[in-house]
């Protein structure tokens, strides 16, 4: 072999090492989009189910809530009565100690 032969014969050997290399990272890069690919369709179920999971825990809050004030309500207004009750037998006991006995 001469000179110039063996020149070729590195510079195609080089050339085609250097096609695997751009083969292999052309491979890797695919498989790189398509996990970032599957990655992004995971978040993107995950982020609406956790949007689908709020919605239904502030829903639940509004019931709650709900329920809370009624309850409040029904306790202001027992209170209000019981309170009336005991000012009317107050006030009976005063009128009662004030009435004179015959």
């Amino acid at each position: 072999m001469s000179e110039p032969d063996t020149v070729a014969s590195h510079t195609l050997e080089y050339l085609r090492r250097l096609d695997r290399r751009q083969s292999e990272f052309s491979g890797l890069l695919l498989r790189q989009q398509q996990l970032i690919g599957r990655l992004e369709r995971t978040m993107r179920e995950g982020l609406v189910s956790v949007q689908r999971d709020l919605s239904e825990i502030k829903g639940d809050i509004a019931l709650l809530e709900n329920r809370i004030l009624n309850r409040l309500n029904v306790e202001m207004e027992l209170s209000d009565r019981l309170g009336r009750l005991e000012r009317r037998e107050t006030t009976d006991a005063d009128e009662m100690a004030h009435t004179p006995k015959e």
